[in-house]
């Protein structure tokens, strides 16, 4: 994952080359002269107020992308809020100019922010998807809909849903005492999946989680994808071994 990608702003002119997720290749470019903004009532009624200032500017905006692969053509509708912030021209003596930047809160169809194996069965990849649509204006929806992935991804492992009683009683296992179970198959994933459920309970509660916690979230959920689905660092041990059998140093 690519981080600063997800916290970018967009600008008059360009927006950040977030990829398409309809041909996987592409990235998004502003269409020329789609962005559109004004500027909030609210915003408005500050400019008569005492120690008004530049930063108390708000827009609102709605623009659109084209994928960049010509093959795929892929059309993108952005829409979210902005403002006018400081930035440094390059020059010696250090000079500042006021630029509009716009924060998208709603983009469609929405950019992946992480990459799915290719064998992450949909039951985990929906959720997930939903997830990204929610990182931009709910941070914490976004992370209950990675809880539900969580629950999802350890149905798909085997991992039991319920267990039963010595007196015959089935009871619904929480999704801790699942993520506990799994962890005595891979003690070093389990911890991981543990912290993303509580992310995920954050989130459940409305405590205020921001992009940054999601940021976090999604990369360490990447990372447990590959491990669980691809067996990456079984793959890589493997790997290992065929070329230190081959090239390393002869046992006398």
């Amino acid at each position: 994952m690519k981080r600063s990608l997800w916290l970018s702003s967009v600008s008059d002119l360009s927006c950040p080359p977030w990829p398409c997720p309809t041909c996987k290749t592409g990235t998004l470019r502003l269409r020329p002269k789609s962005l559109s903004h004004t500027e909030t009532v609210e915003s408005l009624r500050w400019h008569h107020q005492n120690g008004w200032a530049p930063e108390n500017i708000e827009f609102v905006f709605s623009a659109w992308a084209d994928c960049s692969n010509e093959r795929c053509k892929e059309q993108f509708s952005l829409v979210g809020n902005g403002g006018i912030e400081p930035e440094y021209t390059g020059d010696d003596e250090g000079s500042t100019e006021w630029v509009n930047n716009y924060y998208p809160r709603w983009i469609q169809p929405t950019p992946p922010m992480i990459e799915l194996p290719t064998t992450c069965p949909g039951v985990v990849s929906d959720p997930l998807r939903e997830a990204f649509s929610l990182y931009w204006s709910q941070p914490d929806a976004c992370a209950s809909r990675i809880r539900v992935a969580l629950e999802s991804l350890l149905t798909h492992l085997g991992i039991p849903r319920e267990e039963v009683s010595g007196l015959g009683k089935t009871s619904v296992l929480s999704l801790h005492k699942r993520i506990e179970l799994f962890t005595k198959q891979n003690e070093t994933v389990g911890r991981q999946l543990m912290a993303l459920k509580w992310l995920g309970n954050t989130g459940s509660h409305g405590n205020g989680l921001n992009k940054t916690d999601i940021l976090d979230g999604l990369e360490l959920l990447e990372h447990s994808l590959a491990e669980v689905l691809e067996k990456r660092a079984e793959k890589m041990a493997a790997l290992a071994k065929k070329l230190l059998e081959r090239h390393g140093p002869s046992v006398p």
